[in-house]
């Protein structure tokens, strides 16, 4: 994750920091079992105590100063640290240099990658080297605590690339989601306003057939063209806040009124008291209501529904005469989403309208 403010990358929790003090067990293990007077081991673990809270204070709140440049707050909390276990110094001796992964794993994460892996290698480099040449000049057990130091920063390092690892996952899991939800908004959009802008293509054209012959009835149907943009706006609207609630019984009534307005006769089977479960069939029965309208050149059309399953069946051209459009698509992909299954075949095969009958399941 990144720092709002600077395009840094933000360190762990620091709950999660805590738990990494544990490993300042090693110092002050050393402190009690080395050579030292009680006085210089009691200030040594004063010291490991004062710098377990400065290491979990500088993960909670890595910019002490939020008006100073981040490595001007980095500098200051490596001085914190380095002062807090200074006074260590008199009991454990070079021994003090056990806290380096910790005071790395502060620069570490608050860094960028690259920036934080070169620091990580310089530090571990330059511990080997120091054990080496202490070794040498027979300064103690420079080779233990060399290699300790050094397979801290190693364990450093390993949870700084998994932290870039993870957190590169993260924004790709973002981005798909985002990805999703513009898709599943378009598909709502397609549904909503493809439906409505057919009745309402529909209606019109009656209504200015109508006008002269009956124009009683030409305003009936103008007026159903209004209501029809006033519900269309509110299901957009719904949609966009995702409060949209309309129910099946609701939208057999509007599919019906498109449909019969398109001059198909309707019929419907199914119980009025058990309409099929869920948003999937509102939707599926929006959608085919407009496709019968828009492409079936159908004469009538038969509705057929139970609690589990949608069925429109009309007696058009067939699903051969066209190809599937965006429609269809978006609704098996409904469909797929909540594991339910779209079979799409003729009504009547081998008729010269064989129509076509679309069923809609869940398990």
């Amino acid at each position: 994750m990144l720092d709002a403010g600077t395009g840094q990358r933000e360190t762990p929790e620091y709950r999660s920091a805590a738990l990494w003090l544990v490993f300042l067990a090693i110092p002050a293990i050393l402190t009690a079992i080395l050579p030292a007077t009680w006085t210089e081991r009691l200030l040594a673990w004063a010291a490991i105590a004062v710098f377990a809270v400065v290491f979990v204070l500088a993960f909670r709140r890595p910019r002490l100063f939020a008006r100073w440049p981040l490595g001007v707050n980095l500098a200051i909390w490596v001085a914190l640290l380095v002062g807090a276990i200074l006074p260590a110094v008199p009991a454990i001796g070079w021994n003090v240099a056990a806290v380096t992964p910790f005071v790395l794993s502060v620069i570490a994460f608050h860094m960028s990658l690259i920036p934080g892996l070169v620091l990580g290698i310089g530090v571990a480099v330059a511990v080997l080297g120091s054990a080496i040449f202490s070794a040498t000049l027979h300064l103690g057990n420079s080779w233990g605590l060399g290699i300790g130091v050094a397979t801290g920063t190693t364990f450093v390092l390993v949870m700084r690339l998994d932290a870039e690892h993870e957190a590169r996952n993260e924004a790709i899991r973002t981005e798909l989601a985002r990805v999703r939800e513009r898709a599943d908004f378009a598909r709502d959009v397609h549904d909503i306003l493809g439906h409505s802008l057919t009745v309402i293509s529909v209606k019109t054209d009656l209504a200015r057939r109508l006008v002269r012959s009956d124009p009683d009835a030409a305003v009936r149907e103008l007026d159903d063209v209004h209501e029809l943009a006033r519900s269309a706006l509110a299901d957009v609207r719904g949609t966009v806040t995702e409060l949209r609630t309309t129910d099946f019984a609701t939208q057999l009534e509007g599919s019906r009124r498109a449909l019969e307005a398109a001059g198909l006769a309707v019929s419907a089977d199914g119980d009025p008291d058990a309409p099929p479960e869920g948003a999937l069939f509102v939707a599926a029965l929006r959608e085919l209501t407009t496709n019968v309208v828009r492409h079936a050149n159908a004469a009538s059309v038969r509705i057929g529904w139970d609690p589990r399953t949608l069925t429109v069946t009309d007696d058009g051209d067939g699903v051969g005469s066209t190809a599937p459009g965006n429609g269809l698509t978006g609704l098996r992909e409904r469909a797929d989403a909540v594991g339910a299954t779209v079979c799409v075949g003729p009504a009547h095969p081998g008729a010269l309208r064989p129509g076509t009958t679309v069923a809609v399941s869940v398990p």
